[in-house]
């Protein structure tokens, strides 16, 4: 993982159609109510929880090592979530 990225940082490559992978930290349910998406967006839902209560390298494992942003709520999870 590469260190922070601002919201509108995402925004331009999600415009400029560049692949990335967004791994949404968040609850299921909160992922199944609204998630980022597009065109060149892999949406993953790995909540934190199950990051801090399972290995993290199996929970992640069909998760690309390239492109990926982690996000969040707030981005506090999603800082902490992921080595």
């Amino acid at each position: 993982m590469q260190g922070d990225i601002s919201p509108s940082a995402l925004m331009e490559r999600i415009e400029a159609e560049e692949q990335v992978t967004v791994l949404d930290v968040r609850n299921t349910q909160r992922f199944e109510q609204w998630h980022i998406d597009g065109p060149s967006v892999d949406a993953v839902n790995v909540p934190v929880n199950t990051l801090r209560t399972t290995d993290p390298e199996a929970a992640l494992a069909d998760v690309p090592t390239e492109n990926v942003v982690a996000v969040c709520n707030s981005g506090n999870s999603s800082r902490t979530a992921v080595p």
